[in-house]
């Protein structure tokens, strides 16, 4: 497993109009936004041993492997609460292990697997879920709906595959994190890829439509 590539999340898509946050948002380009230091943990059957890295924002990391290399148990190490694990992982400054929800506030999932609730619509999962999170704006959630052409009215278990990641990225995209994570599995010789978008102000939005 590894980190394969960093690329500059300038320029990937013009979905939305992020002129609003480009003179603030400038500065905060090349701030550390996901530290891993020493992580040794166990998920079910994989392993992570001594992992130790730093993203900063701006950029678009692949994280590549074969199966069973650990892409998808470094990400759930990130996410889940109940992660068993030596050493410290930090997201934006925020050490995960000791303030898991203010951390978690941070980041932006899109996954494969249905998170909302299936018997209700888009805008009902955005008003039930969107309380969870300080900085939620629905009128952003309902722009970026419209921007990726799916009604808020309609109900998530009657979309297709790609409306329900359209809505969870509209989802993430209102409550403005500063790191999206996209799990996406491509059957290849090394069958897996996870894309970690790492980003801040403006270019969250750009380069949030890549994923």
């Amino acid at each position: 497993m590894s980190v394969q590539w960093g690329q500059a999340a300038s320029g990937i898509c013009d979905l939305l109009d992020c002129g609003e946050y480009k003179k603030e948002e400038e500065k905060s380009l090349e701030k550390e936004i996901l530290r891993f230091e020493q992580v040794t943990g166990k998920g079910r059957k994989f392993r992570l041993q001594n992992v130790d890295f730093t993203m900063k924002s701006g950029y678009i990391y692949g994280l590549t492997g074969r199966n069973g290399a650990g892409k998808s148990t470094l990400i759930k190490t990130i996410l889940h609460e109940q992660s068993r694990y030596n050493g410290a992982i930090y997201v934006d400054g925020i050490p995960v292990k000791e303030n898991y929800a203010a951390a978690c506030r941070k980041i932006g999932y899109v996954s494969e697997d249905n998170v909302f609730f299936e018997k209700c619509t888009a805008m009902q999962n955005a008003e039930a879920l969107g309380v969870f999170y300080d900085d939620f704006q629905i009128e952003r959630f309902c722009k970026q709906m419209q921007a990726f052409d799916v009604p808020v009215s309609k109900q998530y278990g009657a979309m297709s595959r790609g409306e329900k990641l359209k809505c969870q990225l509209a989802f993430a995209i209102a409550h403005q994190p500063v790191l999206y994570l996209r799990q996406r599995q491509e059957w290849t010789q090394y069958s897996g890829f996870s894309f970690l978008i790492v980003c801040a102000g403006w270019w969250r939005t750009k380069a949030a439509a890549y994923c």
